[in-house]
C-alpha cells in the first residue's frame, strides 16, 4: 500500500560565499563580454572603501556574514530602477548597486511587512523589483540558500513573505546558460531596447522577441557577438518594419482561412442541393 504522504522535498543545498562569487563572476563576465555592461561600470571584487561602506552595512544592521558575502562579490553600477537601461537578473528584477547607500538600503527592503519592511538582517537581495514588478532574489548569507519572493505581475502588494528556495549557484549558472543559448534574451541594459527584450500578450512584441533571437545569432551571439554592428542596425524603423511585415502576413492568413471556409462553405451546399434534388 502506498503512503499517501508524499515525501517532502528536500531543502536546498546552500552554497559558500566563494561559490558565489564565482558563479556571479562567471555570469558578470558574460555581461561584459556581450556589451549588456562595461567594464567601467563593474565593481569587482576585493572592494575598496569607495566600492563598499561596510560602516553605513552595519548601521543598516546588516550581519557580519552578510558584509562578508558582499565584500567577496562583484555588482554593477550600471543599474537604476525604472531607467530602460536597468540591468535585470529577470525581466523586472533589477540587479542591485551596492556601492551607494540606496543600494544596501535596497538589499534590505523586501520581504517584511508594516512600518519597517525589511528582511533579517542575514539575508540580502541580489535584485529586487523594478517599478514593483518581478520578484526579489535573496540571499541568506547564514545557510547560503537562495531565496525567491512571488512574482508581482501588476502593482498590487504581492505576498510579503518568501515563497521559494533554491540553490544560487545552479540558478545562476541557469541563467548564464540560458542567456548564451538565446532561451531568454538579456532584458534592459545597453544591448536593446526594453521593448524588444520582453515576451508580452501583444502581437507586436512577440514578433520583436523572436525577430531578435534571430538577429543576435546573425551577429554571432555569444562568442563573436558584435555588439556595435547590433546596436547600430536593430533599430527603431526596424521594429516596425518587423511589425509591418507581421501585419501583411497575419492579414494573408486570414483571407487564406476565410477562402478555404467560403470553398467549404459552397461545398457543403452544393453537396445539400444535390441531396434536395434527389429526393
Amino acid at each position: 500500500m502506498s503512503d499517501s504522504n508524499p515525501e517532502p522535498e528536500p531543502a536546498p543545498v546552500g552554497n559558500t560565499p566563494d561559490e558565489i562569487a564565482a558563479a556571479l563572476t562567471r555570469l558578470y563576465t558574460f555581461f561584459v563580454k556581450i556589451g549588456y555592461v562595461t567594464e567601467a561600470e563593474m565593481k569587482w571584487p576585493p572592494h575598496s572603501p569607495d566600492d563598499l561602506d561596510v560602516e553605513y552595512c552595519k548601521e543598516q544592521g546588516l550581519t557580519e556574514d552578510v558584509i562578508a558575502l558582499l565584500q567577496k562579490i562583484p555588482w554593477t553600477t550600471a543599474t537604476c530602477p525604472g531607467s530602460e537601461f536597468t540591468v535585470h537578473f529577470e525581466v523586472e528584477s533589477f540587479l542591485i548597486n551596492f556601492s551607494n547607500r540606496a543600494g544596501i538600503e535596497t538589499g534590505r527592503f523586501t520581504f517584511g511587512e508594516g512600518d519597517d519592511p525589511v528582511m533579517e538582517p542575514h539575508f540580502v537581495a541580489l535584485a529586487t523589483r523594478d517599478c514593483g514588478l518581478g520578484r526579489i532574489i535573496a540571499i541568506d548569507a547564514q545557510s547560503g540558500v537562495l531565496f525567491f519572493d512571488p512574482k508581482a505581475t501588476d502593482y498590487s502588494d504581492p505576498d510579503p513573505n518568501p515563497d521559494e528556495t533554491g540553490n544560487a549557484v545552479a540558478y545562476i549558472d541557469d541563467l548564464l546558460r540560458e542567456f548564451s543559448s538565446l532561451e531568454q534574451i538579456p532584458a534592459n541594459g545597453l544591448i536593446l531596447h526594453p521593448w524588444c527584450v520582453q515576451e508580452f500578450l501583444e502581437v507586436d512584441a512577440r514578433v520583436w522577441y523572436a525577430k531578435t533571437k534571430e538577429a543576435l545569432s546573425d551577429y554571432g551571439w555569444p562568442d563573436s557577438f558584435r555588439v556595435a554592428d547590433f546596436r547600430r542596425d536593430i533599430n527603431w524603423p526596424l521594429f516596425k518594419r518587423w511589425s509591418a511585415e507581421a501585419y501583411e502576413a497575419r492579414m494573408l492568413e486570414k483571407q487564406r482561412q476565410g477562402v478555404e471556409s467560403g470553398m467549404a462553405q459552397l461545398s457543403m451546399d452544393s453537396a445539400n442541393e444535390s441531396a434536395g434534388g434527389g429526393t
